[in-house]
């Protein structure tokens, strides 16, 4: 510990240190969870963002997951054309 710092304040600088320790390997987590598995970011509006969460259950199912089966009634359904 920089033994510059005033008594008073070496806990809250410790304790400041401890968190940003955290949310950095937090954030290298993260980073590796979206490489591998492949996570990208899709621009839509806010309006259409809506539209998706009347269609899935928001506390139970991901974008993905909605997206996905969205895209396996149009695939069921086109094949019977």
């Amino acid at each position: 510990m920089d033994s510059s710092i005033e008594p008073q304040y070496r806990g809250a600088t410790l304790l400041c240190h401890s968190i940003a320790t955290i949310i950095d390997n937090q954030m290298k987590t993260l980073e590796v969870m979206v490489q591998k598995e492949g996570i990208t970011t899709v621009q839509m509006k806010v309006k259409t963002r809506a539209r998706l969460d009347k269609l899935g259950d928001i506390h139970k199912e991901t974008y993905d997951d909605i997206i996905n089966r969205i895209i396996d009634y149009y695939e069921k359904h086109e094949k019977k054309k």
